[in-house]
């Protein structure tokens, strides 16, 4: 029986064209001993897109763990939180706008347009 699979690979890379080629070639050639039964019969690149610039320092840094390029993050921002008074504060929700984290949007690390906030700081971390 066939089965669709998302993927979602972070990937080294600066081309969209030689990314898009490297997957194709490591995609169709993935069982060249013809040892499994499982077989691609066809795929496809849905998107491209640019990681947040936190996510990108973190790899850049050597402090990139494996998984949080697929984790949850949250848009924060520590004015937001100090308008507020309170420590939970400061989170972003696309409903309720500023709130505390319980009610915050969570969001992949894709990089996007920030709210905004009072001292032009609001940036991405992991939901942890």
């Amino acid at each position: 029986m066939a089965k669709i699979v998302n993927l979602q690979v972070l990937i080294d890379g600066d081309n969209d064209e030689e990314i898009t080629e490297f997957l194709r070639v490591a995609l169709m050639t993935a069982r060249p001993d013809g040892s499994s039964t499982i077989e691609i019969l066809d795929f496809h690149v849905a998107s491209i897109d640019q990681p947040t610039d936190e996510l990108t320092d973190s790899i850049v840094n050597e402090t990139y763990l494996t998984g949080q390029a697929f984790d949850s993050w949250l848009i924060y921002s520590a004015s937001e939180a100090k308008a507020t008074g309170e420590p939970n504060d400061g989170y972003w929700s696309y409903q309720y706008g500023w709130t505390s984290r319980d009610l915050a949007t969570r969001f992949e690390p894709v990089a996007r347009d920030m709210p905004h906030s009072a001292g032009n700081d609001a940036c991405m971390i992991i939901d942890i």
